[in-house]
């Protein structure tokens, strides 16, 4: 199991799996966090904000992405980039815009509709793509306690604006999250703005 890190370093590359927390999954990722943009060349990659591709009977729960994504035919999501069948992903969110040519564009959950899919959000102010995987939400409704209450008892609200007041994890803090700044309009931080960074971040 990968549990509780976050990821700040760019994912980019010629590997044929790449995610912002794991390429290759066969096991359980769960309670983390890529902040980090993500890209794929290539049609023979499978790029994903969390994982590049699962293999069967894996699960993602508890985990969200704020990094955008750049595809030149790429198989690439917001969440997983590739899967086989009877995965779970569960209590999950998306902030992703995608940037390349608009047949390539990806999508801010799954690309499919085949994987075992419950409880998960996207941005729809931000997404340039419906995904029937997720509910779509505005930006300042996600940024509610009713948002946070529909992800479920892993997250709470971002009073520290450390995530530019989307919800974030409960064992996050603003120690965990040393690359963002509270700077900017009521200490909030932009969304997808210069995610960099050369850390990944594993919490006890």
């Amino acid at each position: 199991m990968i549990q509780k890190c976050i990821n700040y370093g760019e994912i980019n590359g010629s590997g044929m799996y790449r995610g912002g927390i794991v390429g290759y999954l066969r096991g359980t990722v769960d309670s983390c966090v890529n902040r980090a943009n993500f890209s794929g060349t290539m049609n023979t990659n499978r790029v994903g904000g969390i994982c590049g591709h699962c293999r069967i009977n894996s699960v993602i729960t508890n985990c969200y992405n704020t990094g955008n994504g750049t595809s030149n035919g790429a198989m690439i999501s917001g969440i997983v980039g590739d899967c086989e069948n009877q995965i779970r992903i569960e209590n999950c969110y998306s902030v992703v815009r995608f940037f390349g040519s608009s047949s390539s564009l990806g999508y801010p959950i799954y690309r499919t509709a085949i994987v075992n899919v419950n409880n998960c959000y996207y941005d729809g102010d931000v997404s340039q793509k419906t995904d029937s995987n997720g509910e779509n939400w505005h930006t300042s409704d996600m940024k509610t306690e009713q948002f946070v209450n529909a992800l479920g008892d892993a997250y709470k609200m971002d009073t520290e604006h450390i995530n530019g007041r989307y919800p974030i994890l409960k064992w996050e803090t603003a120690v965990t999250n040393p690359f963002d700044e509270k700077e900017g309009k009521e200490g909030d931080k932009e969304i997808g703005d210069e995610n960099m960074g050369e850390l990944v971040e594993k919490m006890p």
